[in-house]
């Protein structure tokens, strides 16, 4: 289960990076994907840790 859920945020992870690489004109959408990968970073860590 704990696995499932590491592969769920690596998935966002690489979503939230690839989209903060190419989105350059809108700041404000950029900061929100931006602090969801900060969120699901810390989330991975979290669940690493509980392994």
């Amino acid at each position: 289960m704990v696995i499932a859920f590491e592969i769920v945020l690596l998935v966002i992870m690489l979503f939230s990076a690839v989209v903060v690489a190419g989105e350059r004109e809108n700041s404000s959408a950029r900061d929100v994907v931006l602090t969801v990968f900060i969120a699901s970073t810390a989330a991975f860590i979290a669940s690493v840790m509980l392994l």
